[in-house]
C-alpha cells in the first residue's frame, strides 16, 4: 500500500525552558516557570506534523541507543510516525538541544550534535521511493554525509517515478550555503527557505530577487517563510504573500516545520495554492502558542479537517 511522506532529516531532544530571557540570566541560579521536554530537530518535528494532519509518515534518521533516543521514539511512536526507516547508531548518543525561549518567544538554542549528523548513504539504500507519494528532505545542512550524491539520488528517483519533492533548508553552521544546495535545486518541486537563510544563499537580493533567483534553478514552487511577515510564494510568473493574523507567541520553536508540512500536506490533498498558504500559515500560529517544537500539534483526520475546523 502507498505510504504518504518519508520525511529524511534530523531528530534530536529538546529540553525546552521559558521564560529565558539573556538580560534576565545574571546569577549562576534562575528559576523559570515552564519546561518542556520533546522531540526536535526539523526532520523529527516535520514527521510529528504530516502525521497530526492524518499522513502515513516514516522518518528516515539516525538515533542511538540512549535512554534518550529510547524516549524520542517513544515520542515519534505515540504521535503516529513509522519509525522502520530509523537507523541507530551504536556507538553515538542521540543529539540534543538546550532551548532558551524568551517572554517574546523568541528562541535561543545550545545544540549538541550526535547520531542525527551521521546519517549517511548505508542509511538510505533499501527504500523504496516509489512506495510513498511525497520525499520531503530537511535540515539538509546538518546531514553532511548524505549531501550531494546520496540525496541528489533519492531525489531524481522519486521524480522518475512521479513522487513529489520538497526541501526546507535550515540553517548552515558551515558557511557552504549555495554550494551545498545547489546539486539539489533541478529536483525539486517545493523549496522552502527561511528569510534568515536566503541572504545567505543569495546576499545582497530582496526577497522578489531571491525567489526570482531560486526559481531560475528548480523546476517547480518556491516558498519563502518570513515569521511574523507570513511568506512569499513563488511558482512561474505568479507571485503573491499571505500574512498571519497576530498571535500572542509563547514559543516559537517548531512554527517553521509545522508550516512545511501542513502546506505540503494541502499539496497532496489537491488544494489550490493560495489556499493552501493560508492553511499553513494558520496552522503554524496554533504550534506558536505552546511550549515545545511539537506540544501543539492536535491530531486531525487530515488538513481538510484542520482547515474546516478553522473556516479556511
Amino acid at each position: 500500500m502507498k505510504k504518504d511522506v518519508l520525511c529524511i532529516g534530523s531528530a534530536l531532544v529538546d529540553f525546552t525552558l521559558w521564560p529565558a530571557d539573556p538580560e534576565r540570566i545574571v546569577r549562576e541560579h534562575f528559576q523559570v516557570e515552564s519546561s518542556d521536554i520533546g522531540i526536535g530537530g526539523c526532520g523529527g518535528n516535520a514527521s510529528m506534523g504530516f502525521a497530526s494532519l492524518g499522513k502515513t509518515t516514516s522518518l528516515l534518521a539516525r538515533l542511538g541507543s540512549d535512554v534518550l533516543s529510547d524516549l524520542a521514539r517513544g515520542i515519534l511512536s505515540k504521535g503516529g510516525v513509522d519509525l522502520s526507516h530509523l537507523a541507530v547508531d551504536p556507538v553515538l548518543e542521540i543529539g540534543r538541544t538546550l532551548v532558551l525561549v524568551s517572554q517574546n518567544g523568541e528562541r535561543r538554542f545550545l545544540y549538541k550534535p550526535g547520531a542525527n549528523a551521521h546519517l549517511c548513504q548505508a542509511d538510505c539504500s533499501g527504500i523504496q521511493i516509489s512506495q510513498f507519494s511525497l520525499i520531503h528532505s530537511t535540515d539538509l545542512f546538518l546531514l553532511p554525509e548524505v549531501q550531494g550524491k546520496p540525496l541528489v539520488s533519492m531525489l531524481q528517483e522519486a521524480r522518475k517515478s512521479g513522487v513529489l519533492t520538497s526541501l526546507d533548508t535550515v540553517w548552515d553552521p558551515s558557511g557552504r550555503w549555495f554550494k551545498t544546495l545547489e546539486p539539489l535545486l533541478p529536483h525539486l518541486d517545493y523549496l522552502f527557505v527561511s528569510t534568515e537563510e536566503a541572504v545567505h544563499i543569495f546576499p545582497g537580493l530582496d526577497p522578489q530577487e531571491q525567489v526570482s533567483a531560486f526559481l531560475e534553478r528548480i523546476p517547480g514552487t518556491v516558498v519563502l517563510k518570513r515569521g511574523e511577515n507570513g511568506c512569499l510564494i513563488g511558482r512561474g510568473d505568479q507571485r503573491f504573500s499571505v500574512k498571519p493574523q497576530f498571535i500572542k507567541a509563547k514559543d516559537t520553536t517548531g512554527a517553521g516545520d509545522a508550516f512545511t508540512a501542513s502546506f505540503m500536506c494541502c499539496v497532496l490533498e489537491g488544494m489550490d495554492l493560495q489556499r493552501t498558504a493560508r492553511i499553513a500559515t494558520a496552522f503554524a500560529g496554533e504550534v506558536i502558542q505552546f511550549l515545545g517544537a511539537t506540544s501543539g500539534l492536535k491530531p486531525y483526520a487530515s488538513v481538510a479537517a484542520f482547515a474546516e475546523e478553522r473556516g479556511l
